[in-house]
């Protein structure tokens, strides 16, 4: 009965053991670093002080910032905005215009010309002259962002053409050219036909915001990033060559790269569980070195847990250390670990 006893403690404690490994290993493949950073410090008219650097993979030369929002500006500035017609305008406005010419008309039929004092006379040349305005087009140039001489005008939905912006009216000269048109016309009739006409004119060429949001996104988004490629095993720069800008660009471009393609990779579950069996090979032959050279700590759990808990706290720190991007690798004391 104490044998079974004694087996079924050592079988117990046995079985913590190997908890104990199973656990520190998935704890320990946790802190195993997951980037590698491109470690090389470089300055533009200082000497390279490493060995020759060979591109480990194609890449791209990137533009600086301020290329980039140059190209972009260039490009926003040819380009040719869109306009639409809005024929509705024209409806509404002349339906107003000739409301409130039959409501304004009995008021000042007495203070006009008796040859101007004909209704049908006065209306047909406010609706001749408006049909002339909208005809040629009244254009809303102030929500443009550049001062483009030249839009693209939508004719239909899907068909647009070319068109000068002098080609049509602007609200001013829309009014100025009533004001010249009435003129051949009595006074009264002026001061009768003048306020009603200038209240029927409106815009009817509009700015069309969204398909130059649309247009303009697509055309900053056509605009490269980079600016030339290094091939995979060029040679990127030579021990003691000068960081000329040039190389700079270089240098920068593959770093930026090296971190995304080599260090900024989110690690698979393949990597994590490669990771782990690595750890606990390793731990598997510490504990079997310690069962069968040292028994004594080894049927020591807590003898165990104080030797894991020593490797875990250095373990973190080196971690810490990696993380934070500090030189302190050699001031972590590793070798109080095996003593």
């Amino acid at each position: 009965m104490n044998r079974l006893f004694t087996v079924s403690v050592n079988n117990h404690q046995d079985l913590v053991r190997y908890v104990m490994v199973v656990l520190f290993s998935i704890f320990i493949s946790l802190f195993i670093p997951k980037t590698h950073s491109f470690k090389f410090d470089f300055k533009v008219g200082k000497p390279w002080r490493y060995d020759n650097l060979i591109a480990a993979f194609d890449f791209g030369i990137y533009k600086s910032k301020e290329d980039i929002a140059e190209e972009k500006k260039k490009i926003l500035a040819e380009y040719t905005p869109y306009y639409k017609a809005d024929e509705v305008v024209k409806s509404e406005k002349i339906a107003q215009f000739i409301l409130d010419f039959n409501n304004n008309f009995s008021k000042n039929k007495d203070a006009l010309n008796k040859n101007e004092a004909d209704s049908a006379k006065l209306i047909q040349v406010a609706l001749n002259l408006l049909d002339k305005l909208y005809f040629k087009g009244i254009i809303n140039t102030e929500e443009a962002t550049n001062n483009s001489i030249e839009i693209n005008l939508f004719e239909t939905e899907n068909a647009t053409r070319k068109a000068k912006v002098n080609e049509f009216y602007t609200l001013k000269e829309a009014h100025l050219f009533v004001e010249e048109s009435l003129k051949s016309t009595t006074d009264e009739t002026q001061q009768f036909l003048l306020p009603l006409i200038e209240t029927a004119i409106e815009y009817n060429i509009f700015y069309d915001e969204v398909t130059n949001n649309k247009f303009r996104t697509e055309l900053v988004n056509q605009v490269s990033l980079t600016r030339g490629k290094v091939q995979e095993e060029e040679m990127i720069i030579s021990k003691g060559a000068i960081v000329t800008q040039e190389k700079f660009n270089i240098l920068e471009s593959y770093k930026t790269d090296f971190d995304k393609r080599i260090g900024g990779q989110k690690k698979s579950i393949t990597v994590h569980i490669g990771n782990f069996l690595i750890v606990l090979l390793i731990m598997i032959v510490f504990t079997l070195f310690l069962k069968y050279f040292s028994p004594k700590i080894y049927e020591s759990n807590r003898n165990i847990t104080f030797i894991f808990f020593i490797i875990a706290t250095f373990i973190i720190m080196e971690a810490v250390v990696v993380k934070s991007g500090l030189s302190l690798m050699y001031a972590i004391p590793f070798c109080i670990v095996p003593i």
